[in-house]
């Protein structure tokens, strides 16, 4: 079963919310509660901004893993279609969640989500859309089965963009499609280092079947000593489900050795970039 999760007060997220309902079969089973019984799902809807969706844990008995619906929002305001896995990896939890805590990362569905908002973007024609792997980071953290998050961003056009919205539900659909229909096969990594935007990571994704789970940026390794290093590691690896290699971006060389010893350990091919 697969939870899709939306926020009454996120535009982006109830747009493409009101699309998945409307391909759905769906039946309401409580309030902003429905059932799809087409495609296993359960679709959630809360007050709370997404970030602090800490109640969805309220469902992990029925669901096994969540997609989130969601805006993004950058000073930049560059328009974006993401993807990426929740957590706080260090000492600060300034949007939801707790310090030093993941939530448990999808990498299968992730990457499902990613190659459809790719096609999608083609087709579409969205030619100033980029589609990409964000890194790790907000919340909510605490929830005991594996949270995706899939967003539109990055400005208020883009969020109230019909087209944008469409585009979200159709891919998000399609990929759990595909996931609930399973042989699709990829090589579940984490990665470590380059910048927010993880274009690097994206790229590989696309061209070599890499999914990605957690990916720790260079802004935050770069805050972090040895000790915060090898528990940030261990933790990414850990929370990414069935994890099998390490890919090292750019990062200083403290780094990447402490990051590459967690990694052996723990029996998971390393590559470097």
């Amino acid at each position: 079963m697969i939870g899709i999760a939306y926020s009454r007060s996120d535009p982006a997220s109830l747009g493409a919310a009101k699309i998945v309902l409307e391909e759905l079969r769906c039946r309401a089973t409580g309030k902003d509660l429905y059932r799809c019984e087409e495609l296993d799902v359960y679709v959630i809807g809360m007050d709370v901004d997404v970030v602090y969706m800490d109640d969805l844990e309220k469902f992990s008995s029925v669901v096994d893993t969540f997609v989130v619906l969601s805006r993004h929002s950058s000073a930049s305001r560059i328009p974006i279609l993401s993807v990426h896995t929740p957590g706080n990896p260090g000492p600060e939890a300034r949007y939801g969640g707790k310090p030093w805590e993941l939530a448990f990362s999808n990498p299968v569905l992730g990457w499902l989500i990613l190659r459809e908002l790719a096609r999608l973007r083609d087709e579409e024609k969205l030619e100033d859309v980029d589609v990409v792997y964000e890194a790790t980071h907000h919340g909510p953290t605490s929830i005991s089965k594996p949270v995706t998050f899939a967003e539109i961003g990055s400005s208020e056009d883009r969020w109230n963009d019909p087209r944008m919205h469409r585009v979200l539900a159709t891919a998000v659909l399609e990929a759990i499609r595909r996931y609930l229909a399973g042989g699709e096969t990829c090589i579940e990594t984490v990665g470590f280092g380059g910048p927010h935007y993880e274009k690097i990571f994206t790229s590989r994704a696309l061209k070599y079947g890499e999914c990605y789970g957690h990916i720790i940026a260079k802004y935050v390794l770069n805050d972090l000593d040895g000790a915060g290093l090898e528990r940030v590691a261990r933790l990414a690896i850990e929370r990414t489900l069935n994890a099998r290699k390490v890919v090292l971006e750019k990062l200083r060389s403290d780094a990447r050795k402490v990051i590459r010893k967690v990694a052996e350990e723990l029996g998971l091919e390393v590559e470097t970039l």
